[in-house]
């Protein structure tokens, strides 16, 4: 089998064509062979992000790229760019939740993403579940919103009390019944 002919350029070039890659490049590559994923772990450019919990993945760098679960198979490998730039991948999955997590591990790894934003949909799909996983994942976030538009106390409760130190908290929850005694510890 002939070798991919990025992998034979020398360390500068190939570093250089790495930086001029978007994610969804990086991660096509990063799949081809170990190799390809060892030069773009190594090599390649770092980016941050955010998560949805409404199943979307944000990177940001020099642009905005989206990776989307959805358990719709006609928009398997889809791609759409917004009026603002957002270039959004969509993935299909039987399991989208398993994809995000697998999705999330994997950008963890190999891009070396720092994810520093989480949006916590309360109406969202297995959202306890979520919440459990990725506090096993990572305990801090710079920033923290919560949204819901009917009543979720014991949900808004549930995510104050598991992310208590994020640095900032945007909350937007309709219908909320009472000031609880929740106590955040942010800087």
């Amino acid at each position: 089998m002939t070798p991919f002919p990025l992998l034979q350029l020398p360390f500068v070039a190939m570093r250089h064509v790495l930086c001029m890659m978007t994610p969804f490049q990086l991660i096509d590559l990063s799949l081809t062979s170990s190799r390809g994923k060892s030069i773009v772990t190594n090599i390649g450019p770092r980016f941050k992000g955010y998560l949805d919990t409404s199943l979307a993945i944000t990177l940001y760098e020099n642009g905005v790229w989206r990776y989307t679960m959805t358990s719709d198979e006609s928009k398997d490998g889809k791609v759409t760019i917004s009026d603002t730039g957002i270039q959004e991948s969509f993935k299909y999955s039987k399991d989208p939740i398993e994809k995000w997590k697998k999705l999330y591990k994997y950008l963890k790894e190999v891009l070396r993403c720092q994810f520093c934003k989480v949006t916590f949909d309360l109406s969202g799909p297995s959202f306890r579940e979520i919440v459990d996983w990725l506090k096993c994942q990572q305990e801090v976030f710079e920033s923290m919103s919560i949204k819901s538009k009917e009543e979720r106390d014991d949900d808004l409760k549930y995510v104050m009390e598991a992310f208590s130190n994020a640095v900032e908290l945007d909350t937007l929850v309709h219908h909320h019944k009472e000031t609880s005694k929740w106590r955040f510890r942010g800087t």
